[in-house]
């Protein structure tokens, strides 16, 4: 078998945890999508020098194997698709995941109509058939939507208010 003709790790290594850095992260990101903050505290778990980490992130960003705004969108489209839990929830879930704030209110912006449809589908899947709006808005709530979807998607459905 042929030995490709380009360089397979294209930065200087420190040490023989630096050596694999780049692969390593390439590995890893072929098995999940993964933030720039969980790929650099995970190489830092493995001891890589943070030349190496700097190294290692500017190239996958520039290769675009790294996108934080991209996996915040799939992260809230496909929770939003499955009806189980609203933004606020989302939210929560992408700063664990260490996404800056400025990306998850974009991505949120674009969403606010499909927060809503999901808010509908989990009501519809809850059931509604005598159950207070108050009921429902403590279930909605619980599932992290949004106070905005909240109050619109009770106002729209058929409920007893007392």
């Amino acid at each position: 078998m042929a030995r490709p003709s380009f360089p397979l790790l294209p930065m200087k290594k420190a040490n023989d945890n630096d050596i694999d850095a780049f692969s390593w992260a390439c590995r890893e990101l072929s098995r999940r999508d993964m933030t720039e903050f969980e790929i650099r505290l995970r190489l830092a778990k493995r001891n890589c020098s943070p030349q190496a980490i700097e190294e290692t992130v500017k190239l996958l960003t520039e290769k675009g194997l790294i996108d934080d705004e991209k996996i915040c969108r799939r992260l809230i489209e496909q929770g939003l698709a499955k009806a189980r839990h609203g933004l606020v929830y989302f939210r929560a879930m992408a700063f664990s995941r260490g996404l800056s704030a400025a990306i998850i209110a974009a991505v949120e912006a674009e969403m606010a109509e499909a927060e809503l449809t999901a808010a509908r589908m989990a009501i519809e899947k809850k059931g509604v058939s005598g159950q207070t709006r108050e009921k429902m808005g403590r279930f909605l709530a619980a599932r992290g939507f949004s106070l905005r979807a909240i109050r619109q998607v009770l106002t729209n459905a058929n409920l007893t208010d007392g």
